[in-house]
């Protein structure tokens, strides 16, 4: 089981999303204040609640008016965002 590798992952957080597809590495995406979402963050291994942490808030000090929406809403925000 150790050996399994995640091929599809999405995880809303407040405000951002961590989302993998194999082979990328895993992304964390910040929805901004129109809501649609940046790319703030990559890592080849996936981020622990710490490193998440630092992502957002780096991402954040450097960004304002982000917003805060529903889970379904944040979720279709963020695919037609990846579909653009």
């Amino acid at each position: 089981m150790n050996t399994f590798e995640p091929c599809y992952y999405l995880r809303p957080l407040e405000q951002a999303v961590l989302m993998r597809c194999y082979p990328s590495p895993w992304q964390v995406w910040l929805e901004v204040a129109d809501g649609s979402y940046t790319l703030v963050g990559e890592e080849h291994l996936k981020p622990d609640a710490e490193k998440l942490d630092q992502i957002l808030i780096q991402a954040m000090g450097s960004r304002e008016g982000v917003k805060r929406g529903g889970f379904f809403a944040d979720l279709q925000r963020m695919l037609k965002a990846l579909g653009q």
